[in-house]
């Protein structure tokens, strides 16, 4: 299992079977958040900074995520190995 957490709060998790997760709900008043929401897909590392949220998958390629499209889906785009 792991966790990242940014520079401006965000919070994402990788669990055991490789499952995507986002904390939501977190602010600077409630900075643990509300729930975990699933997002679809899986990776392996997920690494959160100031120019986004990354993750490596399962076959080593290097995803960059972007905004919502909807509640919690999440678009992606390989940007590298």
């Amino acid at each position: 299992m792991q966790v990242e957490s940014g520079p401006s709060g965000q919070t994402w998790g990788v669990n055991k079977a490789r499952a995507i997760y986002y904390r939501a709900g977190v602010t600077r008043t409630k900075p643990i958040g509300r729930y975990w929401l699933r997002i679809g897909g899986r990776l392996k590392q997920v690494a959160v900074g100031c120019k986004g949220v990354f993750g490596i998958d399962e076959k080593g390629h290097i995803l960059q995520y972007g905004g919502r499209r909807g509640v919690g889906m999440l678009k992606c785009r390989s940007v590298g190995t």
